[in-house]
């Protein structure tokens, strides 16, 4: 199964923002110029050693490869959780109660 992700260059950047659509994203960028968020989906744990992992991760990583802590993307909800469901839609029959009297 592939997992729903987010576009990325060759370089692991956002083509496009995940949130405002922004599709001006210059190679040197970091953060999206009109929203703000994060172009790469950067690790957010620690190696063995304890230090940063910051592995650049692919456009639908939740977890990371490498030491499997939460991607940037996760944390911000910009990608949901593997195993979320939409909620149903909540739907009004009008014969649910006819005895309310509005």
């Amino acid at each position: 199964m592939k997992y729903p992700g987010i576009e990325m260059n060759e370089k692991m950047q956002l083509l496009k923002c995940a949130v405002c659509d922004n599709e001006e994203i210059a190679e040197h960028a970091d953060f999206c110029i009109i929203c703000g968020i994060p172009v790469y989906n950067k690790c957010l744990g620690s190696d063995y050693d304890n230090e940063p992992c910051e592995h650049i991760c692919q456009g639908n990583a939740r977890y990371c490869e490498l030491c499997g802590s939460e991607t940037l993307f996760l944390h911000k909800a910009i990608l949901k959780a593997w195993d979320y469901e939409e909620p149903e839609s909540l739907t009004y029959e009008s014969d649910l109660d006819d005895s309310l009297p509005f």
